[in-house]
């Protein structure tokens, strides 16, 4: 098998070169929810500069020079590919907008390369997605004014653009959460430019279409999956600060972990979920208690994530394994009957009660103790 791999930039992928989507690939189908990540985790680089996002590995075959321009088939991965992209458009439709012409002609070749030939090519040319090069070719026709007088559906309206609703639709979601967020500040589309670009992943280039799907199919095989408490601690300390702090927090999640059990901790996490976030879950939704918390805490403070699931792993420890006597006691004789009581006939569904119900009394005695003194 012929294969290179090695770490990169979305600058080193958006560079002179062009890609392909087949047409057998799916449609583009990513939505709000993954929209909404991928702008999260890109503004996390403004609480911390030296953080890239990482998207993981991309599968491409290396294919033909044409005119002076490598070309590559996307086999695994288009659907990030496609987002950074339309990300990348969005950030040039206000920097047009706002006249900003240097930056936008300066972005240009991350979405529009020049062959041989002289003749401008959309780096990412999807055969079942023909609007997002018709958004990019319409963009690099109009002028800042009609984009100041006009509205972004008007743009986005022309009959050869609109068939494609989930990719007008991603479009108008970055163009306004950009706009939200900068509010017209060049500094601020510039970051986030300079962001983007800046993103990781993993280029796994193979030679022939048979190595390229090989990969693929290891890549995507079904194996064990890792389980919602293994991605929170690997999140947790990814992004708590300082770094410094990282060690202590490994000894505290190993406590955790050697207190709990591994069973016990599962359990924990998915009532935990529930006590903190509520369900979150549509009837049939998939989601996992890790993307809950995750999607929770983005902008938040990671340490007092951590200090709070350290807390309330005491409380947990209360109710699956209650004991009031001796070196492992962790509650009175009356919370013992109660959690024990619930322990014996099995009642689980009712932990996450319980978890809140020991928060707000532990809470209430430590106001009335500084009320007190």
């Amino acid at each position: 098998m012929s294969f290179n791999a090695k770490e990169e930039r979305i600058y080193d992928l958006f560079n002179r070169k062009t890609y392909a989507i087949p047409r057998n690939q799916r449609r583009y189908v990513w939505g709000r929810t993954n929209w909404q990540e991928l702008f999260n985790d890109v503004l996390y680089r403004e609480r911390k500069e030296d953080y890239s996002h990482f998207i993981g590995s991309i599968v491409l075959k290396k294919g033909e020079i044409k005119d002076g321009v490598p070309t590559f088939t996307i086999i695994d991965g288009q659907q990030r590919i496609m987002t950074i992209s339309i990300f990348l458009v969005s950030i040039m439709y206000l920097m047009k907008k706002y006249n900003e012409m240097n930056d936008f002609n300066g972005t240009k070749p991350y979405v529009i390369t020049t062959n041989e030939s002289n003749k401008e090519v959309v780096v990412l040319d999807a055969e079942n997605n023909r609007s997002y090069e018709k958004i990019v070719r319409h963009l690099m026709e109009e002028t800042s004014e009609s984009l100041q007088n006009n509205t972004l559906t008007y743009f986005l309206e022309k009959p050869s653009i609109s068939i494609d609703k989930n990719i007008v639709a991603a479009f108008k979601f970055f163009i306004y959460e950009i706009e939200k967020y900068s509010s017209g500040d060049e500094d601020k589309i510039i970051f986030l430019r300079k962001a983007v670009r800046d993103i990781e992943f993993i280029n796994i280039t193979a030679t022939s279409e048979e190595d390229s799907y090989t990969i693929f199919e290891i890549l995507n095989a079904r194996g064990l999956d890792l389980e919602d408490h293994e991605l929170l601690k690997n999140y947790i300390m990814r992004y708590i600060e300082p770094e410094t702090t990282r060690d202590q927090a490994k000894q505290e999640w190993m406590l955790i972990e050697q207190k709990l059990g591994n069973t016990n901790l599962k359990k924990f996490i998915r009532h935990y979920t529930i006590h903190r976030y509520g369900t979150q879950r549509s009837k049939g939704d998939k989601i996992s208690d890790y993307k809950i918390i995750q999607k929770n805490n983005k902008q938040h403070d990671t340490q007092y994530l951590l200090d709070d699931i350290v807390k309330k792993s005491e409380y947990y420890l209360m109710l699956a394994s209650p004991n009031f006597d001796g070196d492992n006691k962790n509650c009175s004789n009356l919370e013992y009957k109660i959690f024990n009581f619930f322990k014996k006939r099995r009642q689980e569904q009712m932990r996450p009660l319980l978890l809140t119900l020991i928060t707000n009394h532990s809470n209430f005695a430590v106001t009335k103790t500084l009320i007190y003194f």
